[in-house]
């Protein structure tokens, strides 16, 4: 069935159309779900999920919003005090303040101020552009919206000469004969009921949530002002007290106009802005404006500090920005106001980052977390251009062809077979003689200290192209992927999965053995940490001294062990081993018949060992090696 002519065209009132048409001017009443920030039993900020209607928080806050501009006017000065009043029985919401609006009947449209103001669109005092005004309205619209959209909304008030009440209902369609008597102290106050039917929804948990959120932004914004929720003070004495509701690590700087706070953020880039008092969901202008000087300088240290070159926008993934701007008739992408789109150069206000704020940050940690990422950025990268290779290790192996590898004799459960990684073929071949029948032991010898993988191009050594050349590769490493069946950028499942379930590194009790031992736990914990979870990394600890007491043995680990045992055992034998050579082939069969009391289990690597790792073995860590202290353990997690 066609529509007539009159069905098809029609012509709404202000009033209809905002009804009709509430995203354009309210945002949206549909429900919305997301995870925010919210005040905690303890009056601290605390993201959690909730479902929430954005329009029935609009209609508040152009009302708790007013109150705020109006203690920036002149008129105003005496403003310091707001009051808000939440039903949640009756769903009626009150702002009051102690300022007052003049109660004067304008000759023009011979209405009184108030009423006017607030009984139609596109009324008020922020249509004067030459005015530098750092209020939230600029439309004159919006008390008058809420007023739409409320069953009820009443205006008190007194400009200490004459006082005002007037009434709308029915969605500002009905009105009130205002009521006006001399006297009075100055205030106002906005009493309303949203209309809930209208705007599907109701005065719920979530949505009074928002509400308390929104009066906590209030007082944190205009510390000078006195704000109470329900009867209770919400005492808040600066915007830098106010960011510690949210965390309280973080850097601060104040210059009257822009009070900024910087915190790391460990879940990428988050921010909590201000314009003039309204909170910019979105962000806008003068957020890039802030992050982007800051990010910029980092940047610039990085570079200079670490030789790494990172983009502004990577540094800004782990910054936390708290932003509280004055800025002159700011403009927004909507009535919402969530975004800011105001340029720069008309701010009228402005906030250049400092080197001492700088330094400040950088201490506060936001760089070593970008370190942190663009290392763990590289190796991913490198895990995946080394990923290719993994099938060039395993062709064609022959683990008889294997210099210096004499395999375990086990064929069937690989995973019980224990790798001996020595520090040098003497130890090798007597790990090898030792066993005898045991089928589940294997060595092999290294050439020398390992290579620490930290400082070499692995695409290289396991054979790949690097910078266009050919290259035969690091054939220890390689020949160590195919002994162990490792790949490189394949993580460990199980211990199942390995043709050796535990891999020992037996080397000198002296310093460079303990530096052969540090560079292959280097090697496996940057390439497969989860092995020490799985308990597959072991060292064996061999005697540096055995003493011989009446033909009875009696081992030390270190020098000091026995130093002072000998003091109390004056006659005895000892001999010091501080070279795996010294052992005869007895003494290692011994070792390995015995070998729960001689092997160490490094269960796995702690947030401190791998830093200090780095430390060591990172090129490009050369200074900060300077005032580490010598000796540092790197066995702090051997069992």
């Amino acid at each position: 069935m066609s529509k007539t002519i009159e069905q098809k065209y029609r012509r709404l009132t202000d009033t209809e159309h905002v009804l009709l048409r509430p995203g354009r001017y309210i945002g949206s009443i549909e429900p919305h779900t997301a995870t925010t920030w919210l005040v905690g039993e303890d009056k601290k900020m605390y993201r959690r999920e909730i479902t929430w209607n954005p329009g029935l928080l609009k209609l508040f806050d152009e009302v708790i919003s007013n109150s705020v501009d109006h203690s920036k006017r002149p008129e105003g000065k005496n403003l310091d005090t707001i009051k808000v009043e939440v039903n949640r029985e009756t769903g009626e919401i009150s702002v009051f303040d102690n300022g007052g609006i003049p109660v004067e009947l304008h000759t023009e449209y011979n209405e009184y101020v108030p009423e006017l103001i607030f009984g139609y669109l596109r009324s008020g005092s922020n249509f004067d552009d030459t005015e530098d005004s750092t209020g939230t309205g600029q439309n004159g619209e919006g008390a008058s919206l809420t007023n739409i959209f409320s069953t009820s909304f009443t205006v008190e008030t007194s400009d200490g000469k004459k006082s005002f009440k007037h009434t709308w209902t029915n969605n500002m369609n009905d009105k009130s004969k205002a009521k006006i008597w001399d006297g009075g102290k100055g205030f106002t106050r906005i009493t309303f009921v949203p209309d809930y039917a209208h705007l599907k929804t109701t005065l719920d948990d979530d949505n009074y949530a928002k509400i308390v959120k929104r009066v906590y932004d209030v007082a944190g914004c205009n510390p000078k002002l006195k704000v109470f929720l329900n009867g209770e003070r919400i005492v808040i004495k600066s915007f830098k007290d106010y960011i510690a509701l949210y965390t309280e690590k973080f850097e601060f700087d104040d210059n009257g106009d822009w009070q900024i706070g910087v915190a790391a953020s460990d879940d990428g880039f988050s921010h909590v802005s201000f314009v003039n008092t309204t909170e910019t969901v979105e962000g806008g202008t003068h957020l890039y404006y802030i992050w982007y000087q800051i990010a910029t300088k980092l940047r610039e240290y990085i570079q200079k500090k670490h030789k790494i070159d990172v983009k502004q926008t990577e540094i800004q993934s782990h910054m936390q920005v708290f932003i509280n701007a004055r800025i002159v008739r700011p403009r927004y992408n909507s009535q919402t106001k969530e975004y800011m789109i105001t340029e720069v150069k008309e701010y009228k206000t402005s906030w250049d980052v400092s080197d001492k704020f700088i330094k400040r940050i950088i201490e506060h940690g936001i760089v070593d977390r970008v370190l942190l990422w663009a290392e763990a950025k590289a190796k991913a990268e490198e895990l995946k251009r080394l990923r290719e290779l993994n099938k060039n290790i395993d062709k064609g192996v022959n683990f008889n062809r294997i210099d210096k590898f004499s395999d375990a004799m086990e064929d069937n459960d690989r995973h019980l077979c224990e790798l001996y990684l020595t520090e040098g073929d003497s130890a090798r071949k007597s790990i090898q003689e030792a066993r005898g029948k045991n089928p589940y032991v294997g060595s092999f010898a290294l050439r020398g200290k390992p290579l620490n993988v930290m400082d070499v191009d692995m695409f290289k050594i396991l054979g790949g192209k690097s910078k266009g050349n050919e290259s035969d590769g690091n054939s220890e490493i390689q020949n160590i992927l195919k002994i162990t069946g490792l790949k490189i950028g394949v993580e460990v499942k199980s211990v199942k999965d390995l043709r050796f379930g535990k891999i020992v590194f037996l080397s000198d009790q002296d310093l460079d053995g303990f530096h052969v031992s540090s560079l292959l736990i280097n090697f496996f914990a940057y390439f497969w940490p989860e092995l020490f979870e799985l308990g597959v990394i072991y060292r064996m600890n061999t005697p540096l001294v055995i003493a011989d007491v009446k033909g009875k043995e009696v081992e030390f680990m270190t020098d000091e062990a026995y130093e002072e045992w000998a003091k109390t055992a004056p006659n005895h034998k000892a001999s010091r081993f501080k070279g795996l050579g010294k052992f005869k082939t007895a003494r290692f069969k011994k070792i390995i018949e015995n070998r729960a009391n001689y092997l160490m289990k490094i269960t796995k690597i702690e947030d401190t060992d791998k830093d200090r790792i780095t430390l060591a073995f990172k090129g490009n860590r050369a200074d900060d090696r300077k005032d580490w202290l010598n000796g540092v353990n790197y066995f702090s997690s051997f069992e």
